[in-house]
């Protein structure tokens, strides 16, 4: 009986090794293997410029996630140099050509473009990001030596707008992605972008926040851009974005990048003053989109409440409606409201009572546009203007810190729907901000009596980018 049963087991120890081999065939080409935090490559060392395919086999199965970057460098770099770069944050003589990432323990194929040569892979995983191995150079047969060079951002000429162009104003906190989304408004020939307003309790302090605003118009083609700031606290209470967002925001997230400096004919106004100014004076009803805490629109209500009248609509991007909010651990007391909104709940409260036409953006539609890995080289093989490099810039100097968790488009987003309302999938719900002090200061309530307001709910992710990369990119 002993033996049955052993013939049996060896038996079926052969069927299950036969089937396991022809589900996961042993490659034949190149291949390149992470295992043991290593990483290996078999294969030739030339290849022909054009479409490279190999395997990518992750045998490693005590990380989360797995990363394979395919890179070119920079004349005068050597694979010593790439070998003893300390982090995965890439340096500026990195030329990246692919990117593409995997879990433990899986197999796929990959097939990168290549153009130049040498080639290198760097290996990391995450999280947090680690490099923990770069594959030496492959030689690239037809390619031409790489020379990268870091683009100069310098102004060029605005394109040619729509022959009657939307008037929008835009009031931000000049976060890293309200910069994208000023960008993609200059970039748009149908909006007409009057002037920019900086939310002093935003994340931008006042002074940096102007400059930025004013060099990205200059860098669009629009120097004379008026850029103003608004009061620094808000109208109730004493909250505000914790000093280190601040300072990340007033730096370019500490990448040093440095933009072109804008003619700001607005020097010396406060927002409110610029609001009035430009809202009133326009022939057209102005179409306000809000980046941040909303402090500037309220001021400007209060004190000039007959403004409503040449006032088309608001865009607004904030509040949480059937999602959590997204204080996290930094204010643990209060896990129902969202940045924008807890920062000044009252000046929130007092534009959604103002009776305008209002479109709500949001972190039920926000979190589906989380900043990925997938965009990058997206936005690697799209970026052929100023604008499209700056973004560009921006994003693979600050990679570690968006790809880290919890970054999303939120302020890009809101602009696009408001170029392109088909984007998103809406509800009219009667909404209040609760703007009292306490555990739901800045929360979104669906309540009887509220003010009537359009919610943004689903996205078209893919759309989305692909209209950030096309606008951007504008000739």
């Amino acid at each position: 009986m002993k033996k049955i049963i052993l013939g049996v087991v060896v038996v079926a120890f052969l069927l299950y090794a036969c089937k396991s081999s022809k589900s996961t065939p042993t490659p034949s080409g190149p291949t390149v293997i992470f295992d043991a935090d290593q990483c290996t490559y078999t294969g030739p060392a030339s290849i022909p410029a054009g479409k490279f395919t190999f395997d990518w086999i992750v045998k490693d199965k005590k990380r989360d996630q797995y990363g394979l970057v395919a890179a070119t460098l920079k004349p005068g770099k050597t694979f010593e140099d790439l070998e003893a770069w300390p982090t995965t944050d890439p340096p500026s003589w990195l030329n990246i050509i692919g990117l593409t990432e995997a879990g433990p323990k899986s197999q796929q194929s990959v097939t990168y473009q290549i153009t130049d040569g040498p080639v290198y892979f760097v290996c990391f995983y995450t999280p947090p990001d680690t490099k923990f191995g770069v594959i030496r150079p492959i030689t690239v047969v037809g390619g031409k030596t790489t020379d990268i060079v870091l683009p100069t951002i310098t102004p060029h000429a605005a394109p040619t707008r729509a022959a009657s162009p939307r008037t929008v104003i835009i009031d931000t906190d000049m976060g890293w992605d309200g910069e994208a989304a000023i960008l993609y408004l200059l970039k748009r020939t149908d909006i007409y972008v009057q002037a920019v307003t900086v939310s002093g309790t935003g994340l931008a302090h006042c002074n940096p926040g102007v400059q930025h605003a004013s060099g990205l118009g200059a860098l669009a083609g629009q120097a004379d851009l008026p850029v103003a700031c608004g009061r620094e606290t808000p109208l109730e209470g004493d909250a505000a974005f914790p000093p280190d967002w601040r300072i990340a925001v007033d730096t370019f997230l500490g990448t040093g990048l440095i933009l072109p400096e804008g003619k700001n004919p607005a020097v010396g106004k406060t927002a409110v003053e610029l609001l009035i100014a430009a809202i009133s004076s326009s022939p057209e009803k102005v179409t306000l989109i809000t980046l941040g805490p909303m402090t500037n629109l309220a001021d400007l209500l209060q004190s000039y409440p007959a403004v409503k009248s040449n006032i088309a609509e608001i865009y607004a991007v904030g509040g949480a409606v059937h999602v959590p909010g997204d204080l996290g651990g930094i204010v643990a007391s209060n896990q129902t409201a969202e940045w924008n909104f807890y920062i000044d709940p009252q000046a929130a409260r007092i534009v959604f009572e103002a009776g305008i036409p209002l479109t709500l953006v949001p972190l039920d539609a926000t979190n589906q546009v989380p900043v990925t890995a997938d965009f990058f080289p997206l936005l690697q093989a799209s970026h052929l203007t100023p604008e499209a490099k700056w973004v560009f810039d921006m994003f693979t100097e600050a990679r570690t810190h968006l790809l880290a968790g919890g970054e999303y488009f939120w302020d890009t987003l809101t602009a696009a729907i408001l170029t392109e309302e088909s984007l998103a999938t809406y509800e009219q719900d009667t909404l209040c901000v609760i703007a009292e002090a306490g555990s739901q200061s800045g929360q979104t309530q669906i309540k009887v009596g509220c003010p009537s307001v359009r919610v943004a709910l689903t996205v078209d992710t893919g759309r989305f980018q692909q209209m950030l990369l096309e606008a951007l990119n504008n000739p």
